[in-house]
């Protein structure tokens, strides 16, 4: 009986060459044929290899008639990879039809590590990392862009977006529109010569790029939700209690539990009474 073969999804360089892996480049050479988003732009990378491999395409147009062909061939025992133009296949770049359906046809799917742009923007900001949410690129159509943008609005974590460098300044602008001016990172050409960074506000964000033209691929993290918590008078909110014959230490942990905020922080202002 034939062994079934194995769906490799690869990572490509999302800018410098060297973003590649040795195992991903081990993996390029071991698979019988390479399904690619654009066979001519990855025949340059696998030539910069020196790897000679057979290439089909498989783009957003031919996803479900592509992904047929793939189970038929994995289960004549072929091994076959996957590669986008750059990054992590099927991160805003084809590869979830086919995983879905290799998966449910109980055949194997291995994933390599390799480069993303939305972690390594999100790495670069500096913002707490606990919580995100990926985005991708907004609708192009404005009432929608608007809708997309309003469901984040009180994301409580980061929200990471890529968008097109010539809108840009438009998407810009409609955040600032729709959020207080909440702080932005945003990565021009990750990994590229060129590359970019930028932090501060979304109004600074829009002075700064409307001095010049944009060019290049782009991913933005946009700043947690804060909610503005009125200004809390802990010494009068003490004094009350201890006045009222209450222990210090339940006086503390009362205040504490009540705003939501460290026990630490109420037994230092307590020292001062």
């Amino acid at each position: 009986m034939t062994d079934k073969g194995k769906l490799y999804l690869i990572p490509t360089p999302i800018g410098n060459l060297k973003d590649i892996s040795q195992r991903a480049i081990e993996t390029l050479e071991i698979v019988d044929l390479l399904l690619c988003e654009d066979t001519r732009h990855s025949q340059k990378l696998l030539n910069h290899f020196n790897i000679k491999k057979k290439l089909v395409s498989y783009h957003e147009h031919n996803e479900m008639s592509r992904s047929e062909n793939v189970i038929e061939w994995l289960n004549r025992g072929l091994n076959i990879g996957l590669i986008t133009d750059a990054g992590m296949p099927g991160i805003s770049d084809p590869g979830t039809v086919v995983v879905d359906l290799v998966h449910k046809s109980n055949l194997e799917v291995i994933a390599i590590p390799g480069a993303n742009a939305a972690l390594t923007a999100v790495v670069l900001s500096g913002f707490d990392s606990s919580v995100f949410q990926f985005i991708g690129f907004l609708p192009r159509q404005l009432n929608k862009k608007k809708e997309t943008l309003i469901t984040t609005a009180q994301y409580p974590g980061l929200t990471i977006i890529y968008e097109s460098p010539n809108r840009l300044l438009d998407t810009l602008k409609t955040m600032g529109e729709l959020f207080s001016d909440r702080e932005i990172f945003i990565a021009r050409e990750i990994s590229k010569i060129h590359e970019e960074h930028f932090r501060g506000s979304i109004s600074q964000a829009i002075d700064h790029f409307s001095e010049r033209v944009v060019k290049g691929e782009i991913a933005m993290v946009l700043n947690r939700y804060e909610i503005s918590k009125p200004e809390i008078d802990i010494e009068s909110e003490l004094k009350e209690l201890l006045d009222e014959g209450m222990k210090k230490s339940e006086a503390v942990k009362l205040i504490a539990e009540k705003h939501g905020i460290s026990k630490n922080q109420i037994y230092k202002k307590s020292l001062e009474i």
